[in-house]
């Protein structure tokens, strides 16, 4: 997460993008996992992926990757624990992110 650092008002966007962005990859990744399109789901995998790189979270990054390359074989369709695990990390970086920017509010006094 320390990719991330500068003012505050530039903090909060790529936060927001983030956030906004990772509900809708996660949301076609899922609708995709439940139609077991594999393509599709990959596909989301590696833009969500992309979006995780983009704030620093390394290891929601790496999960997606496994997730998109899984997708290669045959039996990945049936495996939900990678989804389960994907979805645990997007929320503790979610939780993560939002705590850095209540630390990064600036004070006027």
């Amino acid at each position: 997460m320390e990719a991330l650092h500068g003012d505050y008002e530039i903090l909060c966007e790529r936060v927001d993008r983030f956030v906004r962005d990772s509900g809708c990859h996660l949301g076609t990744l899922l609708a995709a996992w439940a139609n077991r399109d594999v393509r599709t789901v990959a596909r989301a995998a590696r833009q969500l992926a992309h979006s995780s790189a983009a704030v620093g979270a390394a290891r929601l990054r790496s999960i997606c990757l496994v997730v998109a390359k899984s997708m290669e074989t045959p039996l990945a369709a049936g495996d939900d624990s990678l989804l389960d695990s994907l979805g645990r990390e997007l929320a503790e970086v979610e939780l993560e992110l939002r705590q850095m920017l209540d630390v990064a509010v600036p004070r006027f006094i």
